[in-house]
């Protein structure tokens, strides 16, 4: 991978790593840094999805499979932690259609659907303004 690739995903990683910290701190009053590398992992992702060329598509369509992506990431990193590191870093096992033991759900699921519409612009501005990569513009 190139210097270029490796600089734009540590910062997409790093800036998910914050942002989720930040927002489980702000909702919840307290987070974990494993966390934080999920955030990381996801909008690392959604970097590379859209640089593969999820930009071709329908922004829902965008937002949908983002959704899935974090989905996935928050599955893994809950079944780490509930597995390896013998600790619940949440439990959503009192909701609605909750799966896997508790570690997803859908109704966050429709959270990470909204929030990926962030991810995605968050993607396109670290291209154009600190790559100075030309965004597309058939993301609307």
């Amino acid at each position: 991978m190139h210097t270029k690739k490796r600089e734009k995903y540590l910062i997409l990683f790093l800036m998910g790593y914050c942002i989720y910290l930040a927002i489980e701190v702000t909702f919840r009053g307290y987070s974990y840094r494993l966390m934080g590398v999920a955030g990381g992992l996801s909008l690392a992702g959604i970097g590379f999805l859209e640089e593969k060329g999820l930009w071709r598509f329908p922004m829902v369509l965008r937002m949908m499979v983002s959704a899935i992506w974090i989905t996935t990431i928050e599955l893994y990193s809950g079944l780490f932690a509930l597995r390896v590191l013998h600790f619940r870093m949440w439990d959503y096992r009192d909701l609605p259609l909750a799966l896997c033991d508790g570690l997803i759900c859908p109704w966050f699921t429709g959270i990470w659907f909204l929030l990926s519409a962030v991810g995605i612009r968050l993607t396109e501005a670290v291209n154009h303004y600190i790559f100075h990569e030309k965004v597309h513009q058939l993301s609307s």
